[in-house]
């Protein structure tokens, strides 16, 4: 007989409600931040209550399409002096080295959700690898109902270029980003050279950036990376464990022991 634990483990859940102000991510986590919005969910939307242990399964799930967008949202508090980030009509959110189906599981819609004066996501991806399905080339995706009433919207957009070649093409046209972020690259092997441009790119414009890795050893190596090419890193960022990173861990391939994690760990982050 499946039991109510097994038979909802599998929702692909996140909070739906928008906060009515920013609230600082500082000294509070996954479980402060979910749980209650969760079982609330549960019981009212799908008539189920539930026991903790049968929560937390749903609640490590949520995180692991919530850790990009809860990790630009902490990147930008801490690259920030003040908040007037959250009280922006529009953010630009330039993106590095993800696949286009990765791209489209990020859920952006809860950066709309914490912050409720933004009312416009600008989403960029750049990869040069990457082939630009024609509807990620300039696409607006629906928010929520209630998100859609307030008229607000993603915007998502996908360049199969290098970021260095993206700032060159775009000319007077580039909007600087409120953040770039790279999600678990491995820029100390990949491609270096593109990395390097890029980098050089991102540290002579001043734009702030942050680099997330799977797990210790790629966080090593990738912060190592970004000091040899001249960036400065934030001291928050530097090889520090990931407060938002996903809880849904997997076995490192290859190996006979080990874990990794999506955005396990903040590898470094400039600005």
């Amino acid at each position: 007989m499946t039991t109510v634990a097994e038979s909802v483990a599998p929702l692909d859940w996140s909070p739906e409600h928008i906060q009515p102000s920013w609230v600082s991510l500082r000294n509070t986590n996954w479980h402060k931040l979910l749980y209650s919005d969760l079982k609330s969910d549960m019981a009212t939307n799908y008539g189920l209550r539930m026991s903790d242990a049968q929560l937390m399964p749903i609640l490590r799930g949520a995180t692991e399409n919530l850790s990009m967008s809860m990790t630009i949202l902490w990147a930008l508090e801490l690259l920030n002096t003040d908040t007037s980030w959250t009280k922006k009509s529009a953010l630009n959110i330039h993106i590095l080295g993800v696949t286009i189906a990765e791209l489209v599981a990020i859920d952006m819609e809860e950066l709309l959700h914490r912050l409720p004066d933004v009312k416009l996501v600008n989403a960029i991806h750049c990869a040069p690898s990457g082939q630009a399905d024609d509807l990620l080339k300039g696409q607006h995706f629906e928010p929520c109902d209630e998100c859609q009433k307030r008229r607000r919207a993603l915007h998502l957009e996908f360049q199969a270029k290098s970021y260095k070649t993206y700032f060159a093409d775009s000319g007077s046209s580039f909007v600087k980003a409120d953040l770039v972020v790279a999600f678990d690259p491995k820029c100390y092997k990949d491609n270096i050279d593109t990395w390097q441009e890029t980098l050089g790119v991102l540290i002579e414009q001043k734009i702030p950036t942050v680099f997330t890795s799977y797990n210790y050893d790629d966080a090593v190596a990738n912060a190592k990376f970004l000091e040899d090419v001249g960036a400065k890193l934030h001291p928050e960022f530097r090889l520090k464990k990931n407060p938002w990173a996903s809880q849904v861990p997997k076995i490192e391939p290859s190996k006979v022991t080990g874990f990794f994690a999506v955005n396990e760990w903040l590898a470094g982050g400039f600005k």
